[in-house]
């Protein structure tokens, strides 16, 4: 079984799988709160907790997404989609950002694979993926 990459960053809506981005403009509510985006989500949480630990920090970005797939059915159905046959790794190339992303742009990611950021979000996509694709079978 191959690994298909899915690289994701831009809030574009040219850009394949940018609903994936915490940017894309997705507006979430979550405990009557409404955030215009994951981003803003999750600095929410960032900024108001004195200092989220790392196990704090995946589950905000979990139920996050967890909201975005439930208020956005065809987010949902899009993600589901991805591939059939592959095992999937989800990128967040963030060049800004090495904790929730890789550190380095989609462009660059390949040639600093071994300089990559913690990639959090991916990893909890990673981890959702695998879930929903259970929920089909």
């Amino acid at each position: 079984m191959s690994v298909k990459y899915v690289y994701f960053n831009s809030h574009n809506k040219e850009v394949p799988y940018c609903y994936l981005s915490p940017e894309y403009f997705a507006k979430i509510t979550i405990k009557d709160e409404t955030f215009l985006n994951l981003h803003q989500y999750i600095e929410h949480h960032r900024k108001s907790e004195e200092k989220l630990n790392l196990v704090e920090l995946k589950s905000v970005i979990y139920q996050g997404y967890k909201e975005l797939f439930d208020q956005h059915k065809d987010f949902l159905y899009n993600f589901k989609q991805i591939s059939n046959n592959d095992k999937v790794k989800f990128i967040y190339a963030n060049a800004n950002d090495s904790i929730l992303g890789i550190g380095f742009s989609a462009s660059q990611a390949l040639f600093n694979k071994h300089k990559w950021g913690q990639n959090l979000i991916g990893q909890i996509l990673d981890l959702l993926y695998v879930e929903f694709k259970k929920e089909n079978v």
